[in-house]
């Protein structure tokens, strides 16, 4: 008989203890922290692509019955393939130009309607230095601006694309160049479009050198 007694503290404190442990698990895991959302990743593909007209420009634009016409240029084509959910107002674009910030703007300041009316001065984002060099005061326009397949939509879009104006200006100190300098294209490291996240979590989120991209 007493025996018995003798077997059942065991089992009794075995129970115990699995329920404890029980118990601690379910408030850990009731008060566990959230998870980090994942890094965001924008791809896409670039590409030379065929002239395109420098939307914005009022001394290569005229506008004619509340239509744009304007000169075309040769671009580059950064298109965001499968982008995220993400608000364009929260992707900023830079150009490293020569080590300092050529251009620094969100897609959303950079969205332009090809066609509208209108022209792109001292508002909104200014070019700054190309290294020790500061261009004549111009608009972001004259590097790049924003396409949308959806214009005036406040989210990335498949399709939707960055064009980047190539060199086109004879001489840097042009008072109306357009895109990069020449010498972006033939020296390594020197010039750099990225892509920043400046949501949660912020970072780089895709970035292409301008390096080895022919004319």
């Amino acid at each position: 008989m007493l025996r018995s007694r003798r077997g059942v503290a065991p089992i009794l404190g075995t129970i115990l203890i699995v329920g404890i442990a029980v118990v601690a698990a379910t408030i850990l895991y009731a008060f566990r922290p959230p998870l980090a959302p994942a890094p965001l990743k924008l791809d896409f593909q670039a590409g030379l692509a065929q002239n395109e007209p420098v939307w914005g420009d009022g001394s290569d634009c005229k506008n004619v019955n509340g239509v744009q016409t304007c000169l075309t240029l040769p671009t580059i084509a950064i298109e965001f393939t499968d982008p995220p959910t993400v608000l364009t107002s929260e992707i900023l674009m830079v150009f490293y130009c020569n080590g300092t910030v050529y251009l620094g703007a969100t897609l959303a300041q950079m969205a332009w309607v090809p066609g509208s009316a209108g022209t792109v001065g001292g508002t909104g984002p200014q070019l700054q230095h190309c290294g020790t060099y500061k261009p004549p005061a111009a608009a972001w326009n004259r590097f790049a601006y924003f396409d949308q397949v959806v214009a005036g939509s406040p989210v990335l879009q498949p399709g939707d694309t960055l064009v980047v104006f190539a060199h086109t200006f004879t001489s840097f100190k042009d008072d109306d160049f357009h895109g990069a300098p020449e010498w972006c294209y033939t020296v390594q490291g020197a010039c750099t479009i990225e892509f920043i996240y400046t949501g949660f979590p912020a970072g780089v989120v895709a970035e292409l050198p301008l390096f080895g991209l022919s004319l």
